[in-house]
């Protein structure tokens, strides 16, 4: 068996962890599959499959809610490589990984977990999730640069609070405001999709506004969109929305007024 040197392995790891099969490695780096296989044996992901009827429409509408605020996608041509990744806060939000993680294995996908600084990776080599993705979500310019945008054209009720909660989860902060009160927002740096965010919620006989914040950094001025539901509301259907902040929240409080009923995730799903 040919041996490698410590940069070449290091490259073939790194190219693995990001979802190359063996086959792709092999390939790329001219090398036998059984040499690349002893090296990144651990790192190395088959293309999973995705099956969204395993899935109930609040699961189905979760998995968009999140890949639109917290997510993307890329195909490799040149290697056949469908890789979704979700990232999240390694610190606060591993509880969210392991639901998201639930959901996506309950569909028949192979997720994966990487740690970089802080923040928490979870990838998926699937062409079906890819696909799938794509129904309801493309890609726009705004203010020179790429922003994802909903395409929620008759779905059903129970799959729209799942974009909702998704979108909570990942791009939204509940905060606990006084003893039994809490707020709810949803940040993005698109108005268009803020918008949709807002006319999402009176969908679902909720009511939303949306604030503008400036903001500069790293030599630029830029605008953030805070989209606030009106938490009357968010109380009333929490037992549809079933984020996982409001859960959180929610039992902080320690609300006894029927608002939550507990259920696992995969159950949700």
């Amino acid at each position: 068996m040919k041996r490698l040197n410590k940069i070449l392995k290091e490259k073939i790891i790194k190219e693995a962890q990001s979802g190359l099969s063996l086959r792709q490695l092999s390939k790329k780096f001219g090398l036998p599959k059984a040499t690349v296989y002893y090296h990144v044996r651990g790192f190395c992901r088959k293309m999973g499959k995705f099956d969204e009827r395993k899935l109930s429409e609040w699961g189905k509408g979760y998995l968009v809610g999140f890949f639109v605020g917290d997510g993307c996608s890329n195909f490799r041509y040149k290697y056949y490589s469908y890789i979704t990744k979700f990232v999240l806060n390694a610190k606060t939000e591993k509880p969210i990984a392991k639901f998201l993680n639930a959901i996506l294995s309950k569909a028949g996908s192979n997720p994966w977990v990487t740690i970089e600084e802080n923040r928490l990776n979870l990838r998926v080599s699937s062409k079906g999730l890819y696909n799938f993705l794509k129904q309801y979500t493309k890609y726009e310019i705004e203010n020179a640069a790429p922003r994802k945008r909903l395409l929620l054209c008759a779905v059903k009720k129970e799959f729209t609070f799942g974009v909702l909660a998704g979108l909570i989860d990942s791009d939204g902060h509940v905060r606990r405001e006084w003893r039994t009160s809490f707020s709810v927002v949803i940040w993005t740096a698109s108005k268009v999709l803020a918008n949709s965010i807002a006319q999402l919620t009176v969908g679902l006989g909720m009511k939303a506004s949306i604030i503008c914040e400036t903001h500069s950094g790293f030599g630029s001025v830029y605008s953030c969109f805070i989209v606030r539901i009106w938490t009357d509301y968010v109380g009333r259907n929490a037992h549809e929305l079933k984020s996982l902040k409001l859960q959180q929240v929610l039992n902080e409080i320690s609300l006894s007024n029927g608002w939550w009923a507990h259920s696992s995730a995969v159950d949700r799903a």
